[in-house]
């Protein structure tokens, strides 16, 4: 069976406080508060109204929505952010990315997100390898990375524009060798 297949299989993924499920329609309002606040979409999408919002769920969360969720409070039901897995299905591995509201930042949602795509890909997909890249600038998105067990294995240096502002990408991974060594040290009992 293929792994786009078996993350088929996993359209909903529940956490100790979130519910990672299929992106909506019905989310249009907190993308574009997310992408519309200057705060927040420094380092994540624009959607400077909603036209530009409803073109970007439909080009990008829905209309391509395989490894794509909204991250969900399951207390609450109030949408928090969105998460994201992309497959390379030949090199048995992935990439993450992740947004979390203004709102949330703070209460760990991010690192728990991702956390719950680290599991899906490590140990439902049998990955090799998971990867992540964030702007130098978003310090924030690094410590979420490092939490997860990642480790910084490069930069590359004016890797794209952020309007005139030549940007620093900042590339991260953890190996499945690595995520079942943190695993283990997590579940050992003292």
């Amino acid at each position: 069976m293929s792994l786009k297949v078996e993350l088929l299989k996993h359209q909903e993924i529940t956490t100790q406080r979130l519910l990672l499920r299929p992106v909506r329609l019905a989310d249009a309002e907190d993308f574009y508060r997310i992408g519309s606040d200057p705060e927040n979409n420094r380092f994540t999408i624009h959607y400077p109204n909603m036209d530009a919002t409803l073109d970007g769920m439909a080009d990008y969360w829905m209309g391509d929505p395989l490894g794509k969720y909204a991250v969900v409070l399951r207390k609450t039901n109030q949408f928090a952010g969105a998460v994201e897995v992309h497959l390379d299905e030949k090199n048995r591995k992935a990439e993450i990315g992740y947004l979390i509201t203004r709102r949330f930042w703070g209460n760990g949602y991010a690192p728990e997100a991702a956390a719950a795509l680290l599991d899906l890909c490590f140990n439902v997909l049998n990955l090799n390898r998971v990867e992540a890249m964030y702007d130098s600038r978003n310090h924030n998105s690094g410590r979420v990375l490092e939490k997860l067990g990642m480790h910084i294995e490069g930069r590359l240096r004016n890797d794209r524009m952020d309007g005139d502002v030549a940007v620093t990408s900042v590339v991260a991974a953890i190996t499945a060798d690595e995520y079942a060594q943190k695993q283990a040290t997590a579940n050992a009992t003292y």
